[in-house]
């Protein structure tokens, strides 16, 4: 029989090897536990920084390739052009005529014309050839009218069909001219800049633009041996001053 001191011995060393199997089991569910909400950790700043990459991608942005076509103060006309026998809109009577002998639905594109070697305020709008661009739907086509000063014309059709129909100008709605856009031109900086660059090269489109509905007048003056450039572009129904930003996205 065991006495009463190897009784104790004995329940003091299974005490001892259960506490030591606890102390192992615990050891060893601490270890799963932090292995289990350090993953759980890493998961959860997974799915946040997603989230937060997938806010950033669909809010909106500005763009910062738009351009917001700002009001133009206005400023005191003082210039005029006074070569107004041969325009822009004097020309388009026989450009339209030819073009509606070419097609039906011809509907105009673009009016262009350009002066080389301006010199002074005094040879803005001088007589020059002026260029239009007409397209019919029907044919799919593009045609290519140059009046000359005298009205001769010389007409060239595109052979190549046109897969994306181009933008048509309102006529109805053409009501200033080419001289007075050159004039507005004058007044809002281009005839200081006629001071600094004489021999400038000047060109004046008839035209649409992106972010503004109507057609529109644009005047440029260029002096190629600087880059020096300088642009004003005009409502053609109104005579509004729409942008004078040479950077604008056309």
């Amino acid at each position: 029989m065991l006495n009463k001191s190897d009784r104790n011995r004995r329940i003091r060393t299974r005490n001892k090897n259960r506490t030591q199997r606890n102390s192992q089991l615990l050891q060893r569910l601490r270890r799963r536990d932090i292995i289990l909400l350090l993953g759980l950790s890493i998961f959860a700043c997974f799915a946040v920084t997603v989230v937060a990459l997938l806010i950033l991608r669909y809010q909106p942005i500005e763009s910062t390739t738009s351009v917001e076509i700002n009001a133009v103060p206005t400023v005191v006309p003082i210039h005029t052009v006074t070569f107004t026998q041969v325009t822009g809109l004097t020309q388009f009577q026989p450009a339209r005529s030819a073009g509606q002998a070419w097609a039906a639905d011809a509907q105009l594109v673009s009016v262009s014309a350009n002066w080389v070697g301006v010199l002074s305020v005094g040879q803005v709008g001088e007589p020059v050839q002026w260029t239009y661009r007409f397209y019919s739907p029907s044919l799919k086509r593009l045609l290519i009218i140059k009046v000359e000063p005298d009205n001769q014309l010389t007409t060239v059709e595109h052979v190549s069909k046109i897969t994306l129909p181009p933008p048509v100008l309102d006529t109805d709605g053409w009501l200033i001219d080419s001289t007075a856009a050159q004039a507005i031109w004058l007044d809002y900086g281009g005839a200081e800049m006629l001071k600094r660059n004489p021999g400038l090269e000047m060109l004046v489109q008839l035209r649409t633009i992106k972010n503004y509905p109507d057609p529109v007048w644009m005047v440029i003056g260029l002096d190629k041996r600087t880059q020096d450039i300088f642009v004003v572009i005009i409502d053609t129904a109104k005579g509004t001053v729409v942008s004078t930003d040479s950077s604008l996205e056309l």
